[in-house]
C-alpha cells in the first residue's frame, strides 16, 4: 500500500508542476548547505560519507529535501484518508482514488 501511496503521490506532483519549471528550494540555506557540500568532499577524501551525496550539487541538495518534504506531509494526508476509506467502504482504495486524494492532499498544502 505504501509504494501505490508513494506513487500517486509523485504521480500528483508531477501534473500539478508547471512544464518546465524546476523543483524550488529554500535560497536563505543555500550558504549553509554549501558549508555542508564542502564537508562533505573532505569526508569523501578520508573514504567516509558526508551530509550531502558525492556529485550532489547544494542546490540539487535542497531541491531533494524540499520534494522529499512536500511528498511526505502529502502521503500522510493520502494514508489517513485512505484508511477512511477503507474503514468506511471495507476495502483499499483503487489507485485512482489514492491519486484523486493526493491532488486533494496537494491543494490543501
Amino acid at each position: 500500500m505504501k509504494a501505490h501511496v508513494d506513487d500517486a503521490v509523485t504521480d500528483a506532483m508531477l501534473m500539478s508542476a508547471p512544464a518546465g519549471a524546476p523543483l524550488g528550494y529554500n535560497p536563505a540555506m543555500l550558504a549553509v548547505t554549501r558549508v555542508a557540500k564542502g564537508y562533505s568532499l573532505l569526508l569523501n577524501a578520508m573514504g567516509k560519507i558526508g551530509p550531502v551525496p558525492e556529485g550532489m550539487s547544494a542546490t540539487t541538495a535542497l531541491r531533494v529535501k524540499a520534494y522529499r518534504k512536500a511528498h511526505s506531509v502529502a502521503a500522510a494526508m493520502v494514508v489517513a484518508r485512505a484508511a477512511a476509506f477503507k474503514s468506511k467502504d471495507g476495502y483499499n482504495p483503487p489507485y485512482w482514488r489514492l491519486l484523486e486524494l493526493a491532488n486533494e492532499s496537494l491543494k490543501q498544502n
